[in-house]
């Protein structure tokens, strides 16, 4: 069984794991983003609703989140630029700080350990030091 689809019972952490993995998919194949609401449908169950509900907001505004991440990068560096993991994972945290009522330093933690978890050595740093500018 897919892990996006089992998730009764999880911990917030292993519900943005799972919401990390989905988006990594998506930006991992771009030529394939058209068909990705198709993707949701077919992966959606009663138990991971609140996720694939993120995952869609997260789509929703994608554009702006973008924008708001690229204007914390490093000089001459785009969201493309990036590679999946960090996409997702930026993109995850940028909109839990911009429309959510989650606490700040809760989704920049939780993205530091993602990052920790699934990107390069050192990339968390980074990864902080965005979130920490889009959080001010």
């Amino acid at each position: 069984m897919d892990k996006a689809t089992t998730t009764k019972g999880l911990s917030q952490h292993q519900k943005r794991i799972n919401i990390i993995e989905i988006l990594y998919q998506y930006f991992l194949e771009p030529d394939q983003q058209k068909n990705f609401e198709n993707y949701l449908i077919t992966i959606a169950t009663q138990k991971n609703q609140s996720q694939i509900a993120t995952i869609k907001d997260i789509l929703w505004y994608k554009t702006d989140l973008i924008q708001e991440i690229e204007k914390h990068l490093k000089t001459n560096w785009t969201f493309n630029s990036l590679k999946a993991t960090e996409k997702a994972i930026l993109i995850l945290a940028t909109y839990e700080i911009l429309y959510t009522k989650t606490d700040k330093a809760i989704i920049i933690n939780e993205a530091i350990i993602l990052a920790k978890q699934y990107c390069d050595n050192n990339v968390y740093k980074y990864i902080n030091g965005v979130l920490d500018k889009i959080n001010n």
